[in-house]
């Protein structure tokens, strides 16, 4: 269960950090844009800040969350603590995000064949993007378990 939750928590940061780092105003949703109304602009502009509100909204809980659990167990010298803060934050954020009441998705608003080709062109982009950012997150993990392993100092945090 230790490596297991330092394994998830290592990989889930740097993999959210990775995929924050991606370019946002690819052509392919400059493309979007392009093919959207006034009104569905604003609506796509609406949705994208209602989700951008949700996951703030959840990584803040994470982090209340994770904190309160770090400072009840920091006392303690509780092996891996920092991975099991990491795991409390990101599991929180993703539960929080996925059961938040949101509105319809985008692809009900679109009326025409090339503003549903471009939306998905978008989903694929971004399905993509999250299976690199895992396989970097994972990969990232493994570097950095290495370099930890023979760190004596780390050993109660990690």
């Amino acid at each position: 269960m230790k490596v297991i939750s330092c394994a998830l928590g290592i990989s889930l940061i740097i993999s959210s950090v990775y995929l924050s780092l991606e370019k946002k105003n690819s052509e392919v949703f400059l493309k979007f844009k392009r093919l959207l109304n006034k009104e569905q602009l604003d609506r796509y502009n609406g949705i994208i800040k209602e989700r951008l509100t949700i996951y703030i909204t959840g990584m803040c809980l994470g982090l209340l969350f994770g904190g309160l659990y770090y400072l009840r167990y920091k006392d303690e010298k509780a092996n891996y603590l920092l991975c099991k803060f990491l795991v409390i934050v990101y599991m929180v954020k993703l539960g929080f995000y996925y059961f938040s009441p949101k509105q319809p998705l985008m692809l009900y608003s679109l009326t025409t064949p090339e503003q549903t080709a471009a939306w998905t062109d978008i989903y694929m982009e971004m399905k993509t993007r999250w299976k690199k950012s895992l396989v970097v997150g994972f990969f990232g993990y493994v570097i950095l378990s290495f370099f930890l392993h023979n760190c004596d100092k780390c050993v109660g945090w990690f």
